[in-house]
């Protein structure tokens, strides 16, 4: 099996909490993983037109996917899976 460019990726699923992603993007950056071999996927599952989403989403290491609509926690983290390019896998909800 060939080894993949991503060590891990840490999936974050949100729904109508701009006011704790800030934070809970922060503390992922903040750890010491090696450069280049992560990635952060935040999955917006369908939250409130009106939802501000931290400065920053979508660019660099974090990519962004808002849903059209709140599609459930276990169907959000599937998506997610289904687009994580790491070896590992870190849930966050």
């Amino acid at each position: 099996m060939a080894e993949s460019a991503i060590n891990l990726s840490v999936c974050i699923l949100t729904y109508n909490r701009d006011d704790l992603l800030a934070d809970c993007l922060q503390s992922v950056l903040e750890q010491e993983f090696p450069p280049g071999k992560n990635e952060i996927l935040v999955v917006d599952n369908g939250s409130a037109p009106s939802a501000t989403l931290p400065l920053g989403l979508g660019s660099g290491a974090i990519r962004l996917v808002r849903l059209p609509e709140n599609v459930g926690n276990v169907a959000g983290m599937n998506y997610c899976l289904n687009h994580a390019q790491g070896d590992w896998v870190l849930f966050m909800a």
